[in-house]
């Protein structure tokens, strides 16, 4: 990435427990760490992090607290400069994480 010239960098990561611990097979905490790992690399590059969490609305539906650990994560980790976008047919979830984020 650093040789070309990318000043960006887009991390899928697991948004729902169901796909961490189904296709991953890891913990919160190996993730989060691999996770921070990454985060602390880019930024040495100087790049920014766009973090995605993937199948996020069925977490907030099924495994709540892990997405709001999740995003509790992502606010402390001082090496990321994340964004994690809400599509609009999710916009019902957004009053709930904004509460939560304020």
């Amino acid at each position: 990435m650093e040789k070309a010239g990318a000043k960006v960098m887009n991390l899928l990561t697991k948004g729902s427990l169901n796909h961490l611990t189904h296709q991953l097979h890891k913990s919160e905490a190996q993730h989060f760490g691999e996770i921070a790992e990454v985060l602390d690399k880019a930024a040495k590059l100087g790049l920014k992090s766009n973090i995605y969490l993937e199948d996020w609305s069925n977490g907030m539906r099924h495994s709540r607290d892990y997405v709001l650990k999740f995003v509790e994560f992502l606010k402390i980790n001082p090496s990321s400069e994340s964004y994690c976008p809400i599509p609009w047919e999710y916009s019902y979830l957004r009053k709930p994480l904004n509460l939560y984020l304020s």
